[in-house]
């Protein structure tokens, strides 16, 4: 067959409808449109008013465009062509471009592409959850050491592809299975190897407790301690009279020595970091990255965890959630980590709800417990404006999925890129490429978020 004719009945030249997805509000691009028409009449070599811009929407902004000719197929090869010629990829970079497609065919996805080279402006992490380690009477012990060792073999490789030199690892609960001290033995001999290869020796470790790693034992020892927190919390008042009373009445201390032998694991396991600010049962820490401040909130979601009846009892409360704002209020990015999904029924009703109110200060959520091989970047709750990042679950049951994540923060650009790692059936790891082609998701952070980063809007 013949190249297809691009000239109408009465001789002029016909025009191929070309919709573009951009990751920048609307509003936005109302205020740059001839700034897109010009940038992109030059990336394909045609008058700039040969681009024809039929509308706009929402939903990141997705723009109709009528291109002359041939235009649209050079589009198409053009973003094919973004990492290796710097002028596709500084157009891709500057509008934020996330998908194309023609009304014949879809475009290759694209995603901006990071200038990353010396890695001095962003900031990455790998998530790891629900580990769940049992020692060896446990039924999973020998597929738990043969999962493990292949993710160990797989996470150089992954990050070489995408994050060579990771600031953090951010594990998100359930180290443990029943929060016995043989277990976090285990888990201590886990995260010194991994600690070994990583390729960055001075990334952070930093873990927050699930409700695994709550010690039942320990839990049903003050029966009437937790019979009063069911009968007694139910406001935020209720939960601050009940820290604040912590050495007077003992309660709050004996309620919290279910995880005793979770906080005497972080505290003495060496390839743990220390966090800057240790409140015993959550902590806050700061990470610099010159000249940017990552704060990062470790908060306890489990610690009125104590059986499985747990839905709609655990707290968060509002002790945490304050000290955490008033410790991270002067950072440019705030990270809070939890294992249980924040604002859930999983939590008493007022703390959801409160839950609901607060978690807009934070610009990132990474989180745990649900066990899902695939992960994915989803909008907080109620279109809250914030990512969250759930999933990385290493279980060894063979019929959980099991998964681990990358991520990295552009801190000059304000996006947040993140992969998805998955162990298949035939025991190998693979990237997510289920609704990415290069397995990239790609989130712009919002408004609020660029602004501390002090990226201003034009």
């Amino acid at each position: 067959m013949g190249e297809p004719d691009t000239t109408s009945m009465d001789g002029e030249e016909s025009r191929t409808e070309a919709v573009v997805v951009l990751d920048i509000h609307p509003d936005e691009f109302g205020c740059r449109q001839l700034e897109f028409v010009s940038a992109l009449s030059n990336l394909l070599e045609i008058d700039a008013s040969d681009v024809l811009i039929t509308d706009y929407q929402a939903g990141c902004t997705i723009v109709f465009l009528l291109l002359p000719g041939d235009a649209a197929e050079n589009l198409r090869l053009a973003l094919n062509r973004q990492l290796e010629d710097p002028a596709v990829g500084g157009f891709v970079n500057e509008f934020r471009v996330r998908n194309a497609w023609t009304a014949n065919a879809r475009l290759r996805p694209v995603m901006p592409v990071t200038q990353d080279k010396n890695n001095s402006r962003i900031f990455s992490w790998v998530h790891i959850s629900d580990i769940h380690f049992q020692n060896p009477d446990g039924k999973h012990y020998a597929a738990q050491g043969a999962i493990l060792k292949s993710f160990l073999d797989a996470l150089p490789p992954a990050l070489k592809s995408f994050s060579k030199n990771p600031d953090a690892v951010f594990f998100t609960g359930d180290v443990a299975h029943s929060g016995d001290p043989s277990e976090y033995d285990l888990a201590e001999e886990f995260l010194a190897r991994l600690k070994e290869i990583l390729p960055n020796q001075d990334c952070q470790i930093l873990i927050v407790p699930g409700n695994h790693d709550v010690h039942r034992p320990d839990a049903d020892r003050y029966p009437d301690d937790e019979k009063f927190a069911q009968a007694n919390l139910k406001t935020q008042l209720n939960v601050v009279e009940l820290e604040a009373n912590a050495d007077r009445a003992g309660r709050f201390s004996r309620l919290l020595s279910r995880l005793d032998n979770y906080r005497n694991f972080v505290k003495n396991c060496t390839a743990v970091s220390k966090p800057e600010i240790n409140h015993e049962w959550f902590f806050t820490h700061r990470l610099e990255k010159n000249p940017f401040s990552i704060g990062i909130a470790g908060l306890n979601s489990a610690w009125r965890a104590s059986s499985d009846k747990d839905r709609g009892r655990l707290i968060i409360g509002l002790p945490q959630i304050e000290k955490a704002e008033d410790n991270l209020n002067s950072c440019n990015i705030r990270v809070l980590l939890a294992h249980h999904p924040l604002a859930s029924d999983w939590f008493c009703p007022f703390d959801e709800d409160y839950q609901e109110k607060k978690l807009k200060f934070f610009d990132v959520v990474v989180r745990g417990h649900e066990h899902r091989g695939r992960s994915k970047l989803v909008a907080g709750p109620k279109g809250k404006p914030n990512p969250w990042i759930s999933g990385a679950a290493l279980y060894s049951r063979e019929e959980r999925p099991r998964g681990f994540n990358i991520c990295r923060l552009n801190l000059d650009k304000g996006w947040l890129e993140a992969v998805f790692w998955y162990h298949d059936d035939d025991f190998n790891w693979t990237l997510d490429t289920s609704e990415r082609r290069n397995g990239i998701y790609h989130y712009t952070l919002s408004t609020e978020t660029q602004r501390r980063l002090g990226r201003k809007r034009r």
